[in-house]
């Protein structure tokens, strides 16, 4: 979606028929999910960032985005801080700032997520993540290689315009999410591939316990799924691996001299480059050096790959089910954000990332389970068994299939769609839309037994 008109949208926000990312180049786009328009809404870079775009710290980078239920948006940038977008009765922007990375003692904002109504004065509380206190986003594979753990979270009150520093010492929080009964956030560490659970209210307030560990790679931004029968997250996962397949990084994490050496010279000889670059009038050399100098050459080419993932956890961190792109096609994601569906029988993710120029759209079909349950939960029709339903296939010794979404399941004798839960039998057009395969080709699944 909008493809050719925006480029690197890492966080996504929906209100109505809107969505929101923030993207490369210090802007923040609304998209028009049913006309295909994108506009430009907030412009936040300089005139320096149009001669060296590969450097974020000229631009600007809008990196989380969240909307309230009145439709006003919230951004955090990762060098100009906290902001605000309200659009007046003539759909006229109105920006303003409201936090900035140094008020708060960082270098890099990172992620935000509103407790609406919870301020003072009937505003707002704003936790929001800064990924360090000493480096900035140009240095984040220096942050993760050293790793970094100057990490914070900041609440900030929106009626009152106060802010806390509630948390601190994390290893490179990349995203923050809130629990359903708004009595703790969810934070993940990208470095240490955790996701961490502080609570912000009720007897273990000012707490914090694992929530989920051991992940098969660096996460991004974790956000609450649209699911309203259940408290779920979906969560990219950055650079998927197991452990017959450890990366240089897992090879170097038990090596803190060799990280800083190869940091050290990287960092001397990207510098030098860079300056040649500058003398000689090359472009190309002046990048490359910009590159290396800040790691990225070093983590995009010895660290990371090109495998997809997306992971859906439950309200305990718990992993139901995952997606899975083998082909390289749709990698580095940095967010899946759940959107309405039109069908009952399937669910809509938008999926951003740091680098695509475009918005993805994947439609994936709800499992047979989760079918069976919500019909039984209206009372209004009886599931049928179609001969496409995976789940009819559970118990099987299939390990690969190509279902857009893969829930981990008993496996049992019978599918839920074998039930018969009434008398009246589904529409013909949503059994056709049941019967169809909705996915965007490279993505597989990978079901357990």
């Amino acid at each position: 979606m909008f493809e050719g008109q925006i480029v690197g949208p890492t966080s996504l926000a929906i209100h109505k028929d809107f969505i929101y990312a923030g993207t490369s180049g210090g802007a923040v786009w609304r998209g028009n999910l049913r006309t295909g328009n994108a506009t430009r809404i907030a412009k936040i870079n300089n005139d320096a960032c149009e001669k060296k775009p590969w450097d974020s710290s000229l631009c600007g980078r809008p990196l989380g985005v969240r909307v309230d239920k009145q439709g006003v948006l919230y951004f955090v940038d990762a060098y100009l801080g906290l902001h605000s977008i309200h659009f007046d009765a003539d759909d006229r922007v109105q920006l303003t700032p409201l936090l900035s990375v140094e008020q708060v003692g960082g270098k890099y904002m990172g992620h935000l997520v509103l407790d609406e109504g919870a301020g003072s004065n009937g505003g707002h509380m704003i936790y929001i993540t800064i990924a360090s206190a000493k480096r900035d986003l140009t240095q984040w594979t220096a942050m993760v290689i050293e790793p970094d753990t100057t990490g914070f979270v900041v609440q900030y009150d929106t009626g009152s315009g106060q802010f806390a520093i509630i948390w601190d010492k994390l290893w490179y929080p990349t995203s923050i999410e809130i629990t359903d009964d708004r009595s703790a956030i969810l934070v993940a560490e990208f470095s240490s591939r955790k996701v961490l659970k502080y609570f912000i209210k009720g007897p273990k307030k000012g707490t914090s316990e694992v929530w989920v560990e051991n992940l098969p790679g660096e996460s991004d931004h974790l956000i609450r799924s649209a699911d309203k029968t259940k408290e779920t997250y979906w969560m990219p996962i950055v650079n998927a691996r197991n452990q017959s397949k450890p990366n240089l990084l897992d090879f170097m994490s038990d090596k803190p001299y060799l990280r800083k050496e190869i940091l050290d010279q990287y960092f001397a000889i990207g510098s030098r480059l860079e300056q040649l670059g500058q003398e000689y009038g090359s472009e190309q050399l002046e990048k490359l050096g910009f590159e290396m100098k800040t790691s990225f050459q070093f983590y995009r080419t010895q660290i990371g790959n090109n495998y997809g993932l997306i992971l859906e956890l439950d309200a305990n961190g718990n992993i139901l089910g995952s997606l899975h792109s083998t082909n390289g096609v749709n990698s580095f994601i940095s967010e899946a954000l759940e959107g309405e569906s039109d069908s009952p029988l399937e669910r809509i993710l938008y999926i951003g990332s740091f680098g695509y120029p475009y918005i993805l759209r994947l439609a994936i079909r709800k499992p047979a389970a989760d079918l069976a349950s919500s019909l039984m939960a209206g009372g209004s029709a009886r599931a049928l068994l179609l001969n496409n339903d995976p789940m009819s296939l559970a118990g099987s010794t299939t390990s690969r299939t190509t279902i857009g979404y893969s829930p981990i399941i008993n496996p049992t004798n019978t599918s839920p769609l074998w039930q018969a839960l009434n008398s009246t039998n589904l529409p013909t057009s949503i059994l056709n839309t049941w019967s169809q395969f909705h996915r965007i080709a490279p993505f597989v699944v990978s079901r357990q037994k």
